[in-house]
């Protein structure tokens, strides 16, 4: 055994050779690894903040998807002959002695910059009669043109006092945390 131990003392005088727990790091290795854990820490760290980004925009999209189920449902909750006067942009044809929300709702939890409202209910309206419904209008979000009044006619006519099917568009736009988001929904009521 003392022989071995010589050799190995003279191999290590000769070559400069330690074994591995005889001598230090290396400035070198200590580099490599530091570099090593940073990396990976750096990547870990990169998941956890895309994670976190990611439960932020689900959120607001669940509350986005509940405020717009929410609106669709106080329409369908209001008397039929009124959902259009009650809902529509414009307060002057609103039933007498109720109260009418309008075609815009807040939604706690979200908001947009511009200090607009974040829900918006739209009808098949122009913007020069707000309260007039419109059975020529053509637009591809509500599903019109349509006969409303179930006359098998599509015209120019105001039908707000006599229609049978009334296209609805509930759209929820926000300023979230990943930027700008929006969801629609199109539903039809009719008076069945």
């Amino acid at each position: 055994m003392l022989a071995v131990m010589n050799i190995y003392r003279k191999k290590v005088r000769e070559t400069g050779w330690r074994s591995r727990g005889q001598r230090g790091l290396s400035l070198v290795e200590v580099m490599v690894a530091l570099s090593v854990v940073l990396v990976t820490f750096l990547g870990f760290s990169q998941s956890i903040l895309s994670s976190i980004k990611l439960t932020d925009t689900d959120r607001e999209s669940g509350i986005a998807m509940e405020a717009a189920r929410e609106a669709i449902e106080r329409l369908q909750a209001a008397p039929f002959g009124e959902v259009f006067a009650r809902f529509n942009d414009t307060a002057l044809d609103d039933p007498v002695g109720s109260v009418s929300p309008g075609a815009t709702f807040d939604v706690d939890g979200l908001e947009r910059r511009d200090g607009t409202a974040v829900g918006t209910i739209s009808f098949p309206v122009t913007s020069a009669a707000p309260g007039a419904l419109r059975e020529d209008l053509q637009d591809p979000r509500l599903g019109t043109p349509r006969d409303l009044n179930g006359d098998n006619v599509i015209d120019a006519a105001d039908h707000a006092v006599d229609y049978a099917l009334v296209p609805v568009r509930v759209e929820v736009r926000w300023d979230g945390q990943s930027g700008p988001g929006r969801m629609g929904f199109r539903t039809m009521l009719a008076s069945f």
